[in-house]
């Protein structure tokens, strides 16, 4: 019966760990595609407004970023920023400006300064009378970076802790039901083969009890 029921657990438990974590990647998929695209919605926003504004020639000196740790900035041909967002990102340009007129495209990049963090910009381009203007919108990696490590360390405890519990449950049921067959087989036995007028008492409802009544 021991056997039986350290199988039955040991499987339970293999399934459902193969079942949590494939589960646990693909959420942390989903999260870090929507973080993501989330970003990329208002950058390109932002951009598009910014690119209006070059045109019409109404660029202000400082715009808002598009999230708390986001920037944005419009360079001159000669590199000079033009518009920055404030007060995080300083005066300096975060790249090299554009030389031509370029559709607007995701990079990933690493910011010269400050501290070197990794960015995913949206980067356009305009010619203009002035020559070619650089437009730049994006975020720091760092915050959907953050996210998704917090949702993997809570994976990391939480996957163990439910297939622990997991684990306790299927045992503890497995051996309810494991015992119920164990006394029927242990009646059984002490039937007198001279005497097989006793009857096994059916006891709750299920498969066990209508093994007993057969």
């Amino acid at each position: 019966m021991s056997t039986v029921r350290a199988r039955i657990t040991a499987l339970a438990l293999v399934v459902s760990a193969v079942v949590l974590v494939l589960a646990g990647r693909a959420l942390l998929t989903v999260l870090d595609d929507q973080l993501t695209t989330q970003g990329d919605a208002a950058a390109r926003a932002r951009s598009a407004e910014l690119a209006e504004q070059v045109q019409l020639g109404t660029l202000p000196t400082r715009t808002p970023p598009v999230t708390d740790d986001g920037l944005v900035q419009v360079l001159a041909a000669n590199g000079t920023v033009l518009v920055r967002s404030p007060p995080t990102w300083p005066t300096w340009a975060i790249a090299d400006p554009a030389v031509a007129f370029e559709d607007l495209h995701a990079l990933t990049l690493t910011a010269r300064r400050p501290g070197g963090r990794a960015l995913r910009v949206w980067r356009s381009a305009l010619v203009t009378d002035d020559g070619v203007v650089t437009i730049l919108v994006g975020s720091s990696l760092e915050s959907a970076s953050e996210a998704t490590g917090a949702l993997r360390t809570a994976l990391y405890f939480g996957v163990p802790t439910m297939l622990g519990l997991l684990g306790l449950g299927t045992w503890y049921v497995v051996g309810r039901s494991l015992s119920r067959v164990d006394r029927v087989r242990r009646t059984v036995e002490a039937i007198p083969e001279d005497d097989l007028s006793r009857r096994l008492e059916p006891g709750t409802p299920d498969e066990v009890a209508d093994l007993s009544t057969r």
